[in-house]
C-alpha cells in the first residue's frame, strides 16, 4: 500500500492481533452476563463482572500500546526489568 509507513502497519498489525484477542473475551462476558441474569446467581455475576474488568484492562492496555510512542516506553520499561533480554526487533 502507498503512503502507508513502517510505523502505521505495525499499529496496524497489533490492533488487529488485539481484535482477535478481545473478540473472545467480550463473547465470554456476553454469555456470561446473559447467563446470570437468566440464572439470578450471585457467583455468576460475580464471574461476569470479572470477566469485564480482565476486558476492560485488556482493551485499555492494548489500546495504549498501539501507540509508537507509548509502545517505545513499554519496552523501555521491559528492558529494565530484564536487562539482559533485547526486544528492539520484535513486532
Amino acid at each position: 500500500m502507498e503512503g502507508i509507513d513502517e510505523r502505521q502497519r505495525t499499529t496496524a498489525k497489533i490492533m488487529q492481533r488485539t481484535l482477535l484477542l478481545i473478540l473472545p473475551l467480550v463473547f465470554v462476558s456476553f454469555v456470561l452476563g446473559s447467563w446470570a441474569e437468566y440464572q439470578q446467581n450471585i457467583y455468576l455475576y460475580s464471574l461476569f463482572t470479572l470477566c469485564n474488568g480482565i476486558v476492560g484492562g485488556v482493551v485499555f492496555f492494548f489500546h495504549c500500546t498501539a501507540n509508537a510512542t507509548v509502545r517505545q516506553a513499554v519496552v523501555s520499561f521491559k528492558n529494565k526489568l530484564c536487562p539482559g533480554k533485547n526486544t528492539e526487533g520484535e513486532d
